[in-house]
């Protein structure tokens, strides 16, 4: 029997992932970094799915060691994965003096270490004969040097550069790979405070959590290589382009001053 597994799946895309899976009848594989939240989300999904099966397992992503461990309880329960949504990220947002080394250690564990080690156990246990879909959650700040969030937008570079390369060299080889590259997104209060405090171009570069979901799933199917949701996130991205990376990271630290400042106002 197969099963679509998502990382991060208790968070706010997690949840929009499991739901819109659940919705195609697809049988999930979830995890997550809390017990309650994962037993409450398949509860929940169970009830409004009932024709499918939910699994979870409890996972912290930064360790190898329960990474290995999940991928085994896989193997020993016949949980055959033929698509994963890797959705989990954390960033910890300001100025590199104020972030401790577990901080910025443990942005670059989850978001480059976890997804890329996930990917390749799980690449090396799939069925061959049948086609495996990945789903990567990259972020649009992947296509800048950010000032404020050096470590995130580096974390996410890293991620889309290098799934990019799966996306060309695994296309013959039955493996479908879309990278996902949203802007903001109100998965939770602070991201919330953080695209009101951006005023008009936070609520542009906004997408909502749905919608991404469901429009990623199906342009995996087609193995679409990028998907940046939203027409304003692709104009910045377009526009950006003849500019040095300098000069744009220049631009983005000034805006992320004073978005910081009115974010504090908002209670962040």
């Amino acid at each position: 029997m197969k099963y679509t597994f998502i990382t991060g799946s208790t968070g706010g895309l997690g949840k929009a992932y499991a739901h819109e899976c659940a919705r195609r009848g697809y049988n999930l594989f979830l995890t997550g970094t809390k017990e309650e939240k994962l037993s409450a989300l398949c509860v929940k999904l169970a009830k409004l799915f009932p024709n499918i099966k939910i699994i979870y397992k409890r996972c912290d992503l930064t360790s190898e060691e329960q990474r290995c461990e999940l991928v085994n309880f896989a193997k020993q329960n016949d949980i055959k994965i033929n698509r994963f949504v890797a959705n989990a990220g954390i960033d910890f947002e300001g100025p590199i003096l104020e972030k401790t080394p577990d901080e910025i250690l443990r942005v670059i564990k989850v978001n480059c270490e976890a997804t890329i080690h996930m990917f390749n156990m799980l690449l090396i246990e799939r069925d061959e004969s049948k086609k495996f879909y990945t789903i990567v959650v990259s972020s649009l700040a992947g296509y800048f040097s950010m000032p404020q969030k050096a470590i995130y937008s580096a974390s996410k570079a890293m991620l889309t550069n290098f799934f990019i390369s799966m996306h060309e060299e695994l296309k013959e080889e039955n493996v479908n790979v879309t990278i996902v590259c949203p802007g903001g997104m109100p998965t939770t209060q602070e991201m919330i405070n953080s695209i009101e405090s951006q005023g008009l171009s936070g609520k542009l570069s906004s997408t909502p959590m749905e919608v991404v979901a469901t429009k990623s799933l199906n342009l995996s199917q087609k193995n679409k290589a990028v998907y940046i949701p939203g027409w304003f996130n692709r104009f910045l991205k377009r526009v950006s382009m003849p500019f040095s990376r300098l000069f744009v990271a220049r631009k983005i630290n000034g805006r992320w001053k004073k978005t910081r400042e009115k974010a504090k106002k908002l209670g962040n």
